[in-house]
């Protein structure tokens, strides 16, 4: 039987391996595979397979013997970023129990020799034999199937005289130069583990070629590893190219792949040409003969994932029509970012004119747009004009606030007014001073305040926020119209008319919710009724008194204990490459974060090599970082110069 196979006292895992293989060779099925499910064995595991793979495999053993017990550590949350997120008791205990986090001694800063993250979407074909190996022991990535081959030969290596078949050892040092007779008597030429991590720069010719020869270590030209953080600038350009040729690594064109193996992947056995597949297979391991196609649970008319990197030029009209219908995806007329980096040559006059319309790209003139967003963003509340800021936030979505929260808050309590404190605080929870309610609203009525303010509110309002002084000009009237929308904003719920709520919702969509779920927050179990907190549970999170299910938006004022589907601070550090579209989706819709196209913040302290042109190009955008100007001056005098009485 298959536990016959298996003895219980096989519980390392290179015995494991070696018992595999002799029962695959001879064709026995074992009760359980250890390895299916290893990443998530506490709940994907039944009981009956965490005793045997733990008798047999010495595989889900941690906590056995209470089901109900707590771990000490979860090895899943902020794996992504565990070497900087870890504790040092976190990583000894999940390197003991989980084989995580083990990749470097726990008190040393020694640099590791591999990074087994680079260019691990192509690890078969792009790394070498020797970091295949480490990063397969260390961090459990880049492992080729093992169960074809009869020995393991790493396993029990420190005990190899004594533990090891006759059989084994004649086949490890066959094969891999392991467990060979003579090394015990002859000694090697040279220690072909020492100063690996920079062997193509620090090994000498003969030793390169030695260690190729006997250890299959420092065999290529280059070492592609080396120096890969910072490639453009470290590499020559024969090592760019030798790289680029043999692993795929350090290619500095840009020229289109000739397919693209997303692109309709969940449906390749149909829709892809035998060429696609072919190629799709030796370059991602995508489409091959041998790949069970993914399995399809629902099924819709198309996949708004596929092909969406060239969706303007590659999806039909009615594949846009539903996917903008369904999931809000080539919803507008044209794809600005698609072919930006050679948009002067390949873009139509008409997609020209409507991407520099819409997003500033693609203008032709200098004098077609009337400001330049990024000049002086920096200062932009107390640098742009109010037709800039009225502009700029309309098409670039910049300097739409009343106030920058972000200016001088190093210095907010010195630096800012009353005024300032409290938008920010209201807005965006900084610069908050204290929680007492204010003696006056100055904003309520402030467009007729020399008639329908008291004296007081004049005298005070004037000391505090400059606004009814004795001084000021009444503001002018230009249009009649029945409501001021703007005055008791900040109480509108209960502050005003039923008919000017609806005027207000129709003419300037405020005050158009049943309920303002902001007002009365601060008290809300006291103050608000119970219609209030169902509505605004409901709708916003806020709130809630029961335990029921609800998809929460912020999660203040709530008293349920219900499981929410992600957890947005669990690898926050590298959200934009380690989160998926889902979680990325949720956690920006409920918690804000993680919702731009590119995280401006990871790898910013290697920017320039790190970053792609087109995270580049959007961070300098949108945040003003990663632009290729070296230039920061608080105001660009060049820009919008033609039209400065108007635009500066």
């Amino acid at each position: 039987s298959g536990s016959s196979i298996i003895s219980s006292s096989s519980s390392s895992s290179g015995s494991w391996k070696q018992q595999l293989a002799v029962a695959a060779s001879q064709h026995i099925s074992l009760p359980f595979d250890c390895d299916a499910a290893y990443n998530n064995w506490r709940k994907a595991w039944s009981d009956a397979k965490m005793k045997w793979c733990c008798e047999h495999g010495g595989r889900g053993c941690a906590e056995m013997l209470s089901a109900s017990t707590s771990l000490p550590f979860d090895c899943d949350a902020a794996y992504n970023n565990w070497r900087k997120a870890w504790s040092v008791a976190k990583m000894k205990w999940c390197c003991e129990h989980e084989r995580r986090g083990c990749a470097e001694t726990l008190g040393g800063s020694t640099s590791l020799p591999f990074d087994c993250d680079a260019a691990y979407n192509n690890w078969r074909k792009a790394w070498s034999g020797a970091k295949m190996e480490w990063c397969c022991a260390h961090q459990h990535r880049g492992c080729a199937d093992s169960s074809s081959l009869p020995f393991d030969c790493d396993a029990a290596y420190n005990t190899w005289q004594k533990a090891w078949s006759t059989a084994k050892i004649a086949w490890c040092c066959e094969k891999t130069g392991r467990g060979c007779t003579t090394t015990t008597s002859t000694k090697a030429a040279f220690d072909c583990h020492a100063g690996l991590a920079k062997w193509e720069t620090g090994w000498s010719a003969s030793k390169k070629k030695w260690c190729c020869s006997q250890e299959n270590l420092g065999c290529d030209a280059f070492d592609c590893d080396e120096g890969f953080t910072d490639w453009r600038r470290a590499w020559t350009s024969k090592k760019k190219a030798w790289c680029c040729k043999n692993h795929g690594l350090g290619c500095i064109t840009t020229t289109s792949l000739p397919f693209d193996c997303d692109a309709a992947y969940n449906n390749w056995h149909k829709a892809w040409s035998s060429a696609k597949m072919q190629w799709c297979c030796d370059h991602f391991d995508r489409g091959c003969p041998t790949t069970i196609p993914p399995a399809t649970t629902t099924s819709v008319p198309f996949d708004c994932d596929a092909g969406f990197s060239k969706w303007e030029a590659g999806w039909s009209a009615a594949k846009k029509k539903w996917c903008c219908a369904h999931e809000q995806r080539a919803c507008d007329q044209y794809d600005c970012d698609e072919g930006f980096t050679s948009w002067e040559k390949t873009w139509t006059s008409q997609k020209k004119a409507w991407c520099c319309k819409q997003h500033g790209l693609g203008c032709t003139t200098t004098t077609s747009l009337p400001f330049d967003c990024n000049a002086g963003f920096a200062k932009w509340e107390t640098g742009w004009s109010k037709a800039k800021k009225k502009w700029c936030c309309s098409h670039e979505d910049r300097g739409c606030g009343a106030f920058d929260c972000d200016e001088d808050f190093t210095d907010w309590e010195g630096a800012w007014t009353s005024k300032k404190k409290a938008w920010c605080c209201k807005k965006h929870g900084v610069g908050c001073t204290t929680t007492t309610s204010l003696p006056f609203d100055c904003d309520a009525a402030y467009n007729n305040w020399h008639k329908a303010w008291s004296s007081a509110k004049m005298q005070w309002c004037c000391d505090h926020f400059d606004r009814g002084c004795p001084t000021t000009i009444p503001p002018a009237t230009t249009t009649s119209v029945p409501f001021d929308c703007d005055a008791g904003f900040s109480k509108w719920e209960a502050g005003w008319s039923a008919a000017k709520k609806k005027w207000c919702c129709a003419h300037e969509q405020r005050a158009c919710d049943q309920y303002d779920c902001d007002e009365g927050f601060t008290s809300w179990e006291k103050t608000w009724t119970s219609q209030k907190k169902a509505w605004c549970c409901k709708k916003h999170g806020l709130g809630c008194t029961t335990t029921t299910s609800i998809p929460f938006q912020h999660g203040l004022g709530c008293t349920t204990t219900t499981s929410l589907p992600f957890d947005c601070n669990a690898g926050f550090a590298k959200w934009e490459t380690g989160w998926s579209k889902a979680k990325k989706k949720w956690c920006c819709s409920h918690e804000d974060r993680g919702c731009g196209a590119f995280d401006c913040d990871e790898d910013f302290t290697d920017w320039e090599g790190a970053w792609t042109s087109k995270k580049k190009a959007w961070c300098c955008k949108k945040h003003g970082v990663g632009c290729t100007t070296t230039t920061s001056l608080p105001f660009d005098c060049d820009a919008a110069y033609n039209n400065w009485h108007k635009a500066w």
